[in-house]
């Protein structure tokens, strides 16, 4: 780590039980059409000098496609469920995060915000359709 000045890595699931989406009401990230249960997968690492920024987000990218496969295989990450978009990495698709919503929300950001006032916000943003 020192090599590349980095300070912390933490990886984590996040445990969901099946049931919480149960009495889910329709929402913009996916919730009803969440057919398994799933985790959040999260790595946090920490490192102090921007010119290490590839090789720590790549060593992160790494590390959660290989977590994300033992999740599956221990059934607490379900493949296509959606993305937590508190916890995920900026090139993550907008597509990845809203899933079968996105379609509906892409529209009601034409008929509500014409003028794209949403999209100076940055992050994740549904492009008008």
């Amino acid at each position: 780590m020192a090599k590349n000045n980095g300070v912390r890595i933490l990886i984590d699931v996040w445990p969901f039980l099946p049931t919480i989406f149960d009495k889910a009401t329709e929402a913009a990230w996916p919730h009803k059409n969440v057919k398994k249960a799933f985790s959040p997968l999260l790595a946090w690492y920490t490192w102090t000098d921007q010119k290490n920024d590839d090789f720590w987000i790549d060593n992160m990218k790494t590390a959660l496609g290989k977590i994300r496969c033992v999740a599956e295989d221990e059934g607490c990450f379900a493949d296509g469920a959606p993305i937590y978009l508190n916890t995920t990495l900026g090139d993550t698709s907008v597509l990845d995060i809203y899933g079968g919503n996105y379609l509906m929300l892409s529209h009601t950001r034409a008929k509500y915000d014409p003028q794209n006032v949403m999209g100076k916000a940055r992050g994740f943003t549904i492009p008008l359709s």
